[in-house]
Protein backbone atom coordinates (compact mmCIF):
# COMPACT_ATOMS: atom_id res chain seq x y z
CA UNK A 1 0.00 0.00 0.00
CA UNK A 2 1.40 3.63 -0.90
CA UNK A 3 2.05 6.02 1.88
CA UNK A 4 -0.67 8.41 0.07
CA UNK A 5 -3.21 5.44 0.59
CA UNK A 6 -2.06 4.86 4.34
CA UNK A 7 -2.55 8.69 4.95
CA UNK A 8 -6.40 8.57 3.27
CA UNK A 9 -6.97 5.35 5.39
CA UNK A 10 -5.97 7.33 8.52
CA UNK A 11 -8.20 10.03 8.45
CA UNK A 12 -11.16 8.46 6.78
CA UNK A 13 -11.01 6.08 10.38
CA UNK A 14 -10.58 9.65 12.15
CA UNK A 15 -13.37 10.93 10.47
CA UNK A 16 -15.71 7.95 11.16
CA UNK A 17 -14.57 6.79 13.91
CA UNK A 18 -17.48 6.29 16.49
CA UNK A 19 -20.23 6.91 13.38
CA UNK A 20 -19.92 3.09 12.20
CA UNK A 21 -21.17 0.55 14.51
CA UNK A 22 -21.90 -2.09 11.36
CA UNK A 23 -19.04 -3.09 9.12
CA UNK A 24 -19.75 -2.86 5.78
CA UNK A 25 -19.10 -5.12 2.81
CA UNK A 26 -18.91 -2.62 -0.10
CA UNK A 27 -18.30 1.05 -0.32
CA UNK A 28 -22.01 1.84 -1.70
CA UNK A 29 -23.16 0.24 2.11
CA UNK A 30 -20.89 2.34 3.79
CA UNK A 31 -21.57 5.34 1.91
CA UNK A 32 -25.32 4.78 3.02
CA UNK A 33 -24.36 4.18 6.88
CA UNK A 34 -22.78 7.24 6.55
CA UNK A 35 -25.61 9.23 5.12
CA UNK A 36 -27.46 8.73 8.33
CA UNK A 37 -24.60 9.38 10.88
CA UNK A 38 -24.13 12.40 12.82
CA UNK A 39 -21.21 13.99 11.60
CA UNK A 40 -19.55 17.64 13.04
CA UNK A 41 -18.84 20.39 10.51
CA UNK A 42 -15.61 19.45 9.51
CA UNK A 43 -12.44 17.70 10.14
CA UNK A 44 -8.48 19.60 10.08
CA UNK A 45 -6.15 18.04 9.78
CA UNK A 46 -2.14 19.51 10.57
CA UNK A 47 -0.86 18.19 6.84
CA UNK A 48 -3.78 19.90 4.39
CA UNK A 49 -5.16 22.75 4.28
CA UNK A 50 -8.27 21.72 3.71
CA UNK A 51 -10.79 20.76 5.84
CA UNK A 52 -12.45 17.35 5.91
CA UNK A 53 -16.44 17.38 5.98
CA UNK A 54 -19.05 14.79 5.20
CA UNK A 55 -19.15 15.72 1.09
CA UNK A 56 -15.08 15.11 1.00
CA UNK A 57 -14.90 11.91 2.90
CA UNK A 58 -17.80 10.62 0.56
CA UNK A 59 -15.77 11.26 -2.35
CA UNK A 60 -12.13 9.79 -0.62
CA UNK A 61 -14.54 6.66 -0.05
CA UNK A 62 -15.76 6.23 -3.71
CA UNK A 63 -12.10 6.93 -4.99
CA UNK A 64 -10.88 4.56 -2.90
CA UNK A 65 -9.06 1.18 -4.83
CA UNK A 66 -10.88 -2.06 -3.62
CA UNK A 67 -7.53 -2.70 -1.84
CA UNK A 68 -7.54 0.33 -0.33
CA UNK A 69 -11.20 0.09 0.84
CA UNK A 70 -10.31 -3.32 2.20
CA UNK A 71 -7.50 -2.12 4.33
CA UNK A 72 -10.00 1.03 5.38
CA UNK A 73 -12.87 -1.92 6.96
CA UNK A 74 -9.75 -3.45 8.50
CA UNK A 75 -9.15 -0.19 10.77
CA UNK A 76 -13.13 -0.13 11.05
CA UNK A 77 -13.12 -3.86 12.32
CA UNK A 78 -10.81 -2.65 14.46
CA UNK A 79 -12.42 0.53 16.05
CA UNK A 80 -15.07 -1.41 16.49
CA UNK A 81 -13.45 -3.70 18.54
CA UNK A 82 -11.81 -1.29 20.50
CA UNK A 83 -14.89 1.02 21.41
CA UNK A 84 -16.32 -2.55 22.49
CA UNK A 85 -13.49 -3.47 24.74
CA UNK A 86 -13.62 0.27 26.31
CA UNK A 87 -17.70 -0.45 26.53
CA UNK A 88 -16.93 -3.45 28.50
CA UNK A 89 -14.10 -2.35 30.55
CA UNK A 90 -16.39 0.86 31.76
CA UNK A 91 -19.27 -1.46 32.92
CA UNK A 92 -16.97 -3.41 34.22
CA UNK A 93 -15.23 -0.41 36.39
CA UNK A 94 -19.25 1.12 36.78
CA UNK A 95 -20.27 -2.60 38.44
CA UNK A 96 -17.27 -2.61 41.00
CA UNK A 97 -18.06 0.38 42.09
CA UNK A 98 -21.49 0.34 42.32
CA UNK A 99 -21.45 -3.07 44.15
CA UNK A 100 -19.09 -1.13 46.62
CA UNK A 101 -21.11 1.45 47.16
CA UNK A 102 -24.89 1.04 46.23
CA UNK A 103 -26.17 4.37 47.55
CA UNK A 104 -23.49 6.63 45.46
CA UNK A 105 -24.39 7.61 41.99
CA UNK A 106 -21.45 7.27 39.34
CA UNK A 107 -21.91 8.10 35.72
CA UNK A 108 -19.41 6.98 33.22
CA UNK A 109 -18.67 9.82 30.61
CA UNK A 110 -15.99 8.88 28.74
CA UNK A 111 -13.83 5.89 28.66
CA UNK A 112 -11.04 4.94 26.53
CA UNK A 113 -7.93 2.70 26.89
CA UNK A 114 -4.68 3.79 24.90
CA UNK A 115 -2.86 -0.01 26.05
CA UNK A 116 -3.62 -2.72 28.53
CA UNK A 117 -2.02 -0.23 31.48
CA UNK A 118 -3.09 3.00 30.36
CA UNK A 119 -6.75 4.56 30.83
CA UNK A 120 -8.40 8.02 30.54
CA UNK A 121 -11.87 8.13 32.55
CA UNK A 122 -14.26 10.97 32.77
CA UNK A 123 -16.67 10.16 35.34
CA UNK A 124 -19.37 11.53 37.63
CA UNK A 125 -19.04 10.29 41.40
CA UNK A 126 -19.84 12.00 44.86
CA UNK A 127 -21.60 14.64 42.89
CA UNK A 128 -18.32 15.97 41.30
CA UNK A 129 -16.77 15.17 37.70
CA UNK A 130 -12.99 13.79 37.23
CA UNK A 131 -11.49 13.45 34.37
CA UNK A 132 -8.38 10.69 35.19
CA UNK A 133 -5.58 9.74 33.75
CA UNK A 134 -4.46 6.16 35.16
CA UNK A 135 -1.44 4.70 34.30
CA UNK A 136 -1.62 0.90 35.69
CA UNK A 137 -3.98 -2.02 35.54
CA UNK A 138 -8.02 -2.03 35.24
CA UNK A 139 -7.92 -3.29 38.65
CA UNK A 140 -5.41 -0.54 39.78
CA UNK A 141 -7.39 1.98 38.65
CA UNK A 142 -11.13 0.61 40.68
CA UNK A 143 -8.75 0.47 43.44
CA UNK A 144 -7.89 4.30 42.85
CA UNK A 145 -11.57 5.24 42.50
CA UNK A 146 -12.54 3.70 45.17
CA UNK A 147 -10.16 5.08 47.59
CA UNK A 148 -11.28 8.50 46.23
CA UNK A 149 -15.21 7.69 46.89
CA UNK A 150 -13.93 6.49 50.29
CA UNK A 151 -12.09 10.07 51.10
CA UNK A 152 -15.06 12.11 49.75
CA UNK A 153 -17.28 10.17 52.04
CA UNK A 154 -15.25 10.90 55.47
CA UNK A 155 -14.88 14.54 53.80
CA UNK A 156 -19.07 14.42 53.94
CA UNK A 157 -18.99 13.17 57.38
CA UNK A 158 -16.73 15.62 58.93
Amino acid sequence: MLKQDRKIIDKLLTCLDDRIFKIPSTKEELLVVLDKASFPDLFCFYDSDMGWNKGRVRTEIKLLSNETFEKLVSGLRRQVQQRNREQNLAEMVYNRLKSRFPNEQFEIIEFVEWDKYNFGIKIVMCDEKYLLDHNGTINELIQDLIEEVNEKSKNRIK
